[in-house]
């Protein structure tokens, strides 16, 4: 029944032991604003429902025990400003849709089991000031899209499986302070991405430590 309180704008539940799935009823809240039901037990998938919210500014499931993909349809959200989802045991990819959300500012799908690499169209979220993956199995080349990102403070890639050359872009990257690239399978040739890496991640060369076995063949 809580699909009836349509005109309901804040949704705090946060810190319980509420267990259970996510109601897809609640999608017909569409003059909520802020839900938060982060640190309960909560289980199973998110509602592709849920993308029909269109006034959520932030939403907040972290620290729950969900599962299944990141619906797509949250895509639509254009509102949203903070979406925070880590800590579960989500799969899957990051969806392109969420790249249309321009006006988010803090993203964290953090320690899940996240999968597939960075869609370049998250380049678009240029109001980004927090972007936090680490702790997922994420693969793939670093997309040079995210060097739009210039309003980055936070910015965590830490144990996954990224290869290949960091973007020359990421330099311009100036604000960033808090960077986490460790555990993963990256290098640097470009001297200037060098210097803005050991400015604010000195360990980053040498924690990278997710490179797998090489192969060795005998003749």
């Amino acid at each position: 029944q809580i699909g009836n309180l349509t005109k309901l704008i804040n949704l705090n539940l946060l810190s319980n032991k509420i267990s259970g799935s996510l109601p897809s009823q609640m999608g017909k809240l569409t003059s909520l604003r802020v839900l938060m039901l982060n640190f309960n037990k909560l289980s199973g998938s998110i509602p592709s429902d849920f993308g029909s919210m269109t006034s959520l500014q932030g939403l907040y499931l972290s620290d729950n025990q969900l599962t299944g993909t990141i619906p797509s349809s949250l895509g639509n959200l254009k509102s949203l400003k903070s979406i925070n989802f880590s800590n579960n045991a989500l799969t899957g990819g990051i969806p392109s849709q969420l790249g249309s959300l321009t006006k988010l500012v803090i993203l964290n799908f953090s320690n899940n089991d996240l999968s597939g690499s960075i869609p370049s169209t998250l380049g678009s979220l240029t109001n980004l000031v927090e972007f936090r993956v680490g702790n997922n199995g994420l693969s793939g080349k670093l997309p040079s899209q995210l060097s739009n990102l210039t309003k980055l403070y936070y910015f965590t890639l830490n144990n996954n499986q990224f290869y290949g050359e960091i973007p020359s872009g990421y330099k311009n990257l100036k604000n960033v302070a808090g960077l986490d690239i460790g555990n993963n399978c990256l290098r640097a040739s470009d001297s200037a991405v060098r210097t803005w890496l050991a400015s604010r991640d000195p360990d980053w060369e040498s924690n990278q430590t997710n490179c797998g076995t090489p192969e060795i063949t005998l003749d």
